[in-house]
């Protein structure tokens, strides 16, 4: 989540520290998120420098565990992404998730009570713990494609509603067509369980869309051309709404 988030400034990760806390240590369970985290690491080219454990009885349960992590990376000055090149006319690229992405997992939890149901032929846990995608290849596929990205948001909690509009100036709108989005079928499960309201979903999960890519319209097919499963989902229109999901 962290190497995303330093991408939206279309900057490279160059390492990363872990805290892990929790009741009482289980070296087992520690060594298996550490070695996730390492992984996740090797695959973005980020170096796990060091970090933090902490074992606190009365703060946590026994099996209780609290994972964060802290990432700084790096770009050129003249080539941050901040947005402030976004303008009219622009198409809007949503970059396929992977899953849930560590979202929205309360209520998870509470419309899908028992994870060791069977979904689509596989035990539900295992839907609902794909690791997140990692867009650090992506990003950088398109960059070195000569492609200017005008604005890059990372879909997290609170969905398109809230993370689109950080990247959206005043007088500008992101219209988008919910029709051209691939939701996830969990995620169709989930809200049918429930009963949630769609836009409750859009404002809570990233319904499919990992990371949202803004460029002139001519370089969009190349980006789906280069990004597999992406798509063109809505542009950016004058407009007093930072957002508009039709």
């Amino acid at each position: 989540m962290c190497a995303n988030d330093i991408l939206c400034h279309g900057a490279k990760p160059l390492f990363f520290l872990d805290y892990l806390a929790c009741g009482k240590l289980d070296s087992d369970v520690a060594a298996e998120i550490v070695s996730g985290i390492a992984k996740a690491c090797k695959e973005t080219g980020t170096a796990l420098i060091g970090g933090e454990t902490a074992e606190m009885p009365g703060m946590y349960k026994v099996g209780d565990y609290d994972v964060a992590g802290f990432c700084v990376g790096v770009v050129e000055r003249d080539e941050i992404i901040d947005g402030s090149k976004i303008k009219a006319g622009q198409a809007i690229i949503a970059l396929p998730a992977s899953g849930f992405h560590s979202n929205g997992f309360s209520l998870i939890r509470k419309i899908f009570p028992d994870f060791n149901e069977e979904f689509e032929g596989k035990p539900l846990y295992e839907t609902l713990l794909v690791p997140t995608k990692l867009y650090q290849n992506d990003i950088f596929a398109i960059k070195d494609a000569a492609i200017e990205m005008s604005g890059i948001a990372h879909i997290t909690g609170g969905g398109l509603y809230e993370n689109v509009p950080r990247i959206i100036n005043d007088g500008l709108s992101a219209v988008i067509e919910k029709s051209k989005i691939n939701v996830p079928t969990v995620m169709q499960e989930l809200a049918k369980r429930g009963n949630i309201a769609e836009e409750e979903m859009f404002g809570t999960f990233n319904m499919g869309v990992g990371m949202v890519v803004i460029v002139d319209q001519e370089d969009a097919q190349k980006v789906v051309d280069i990004v597999k499963g992406s798509a063109i989902v809505g542009e950016i229109q004058e407009g007093e709404n930072k957002i508009i999901l039709k």
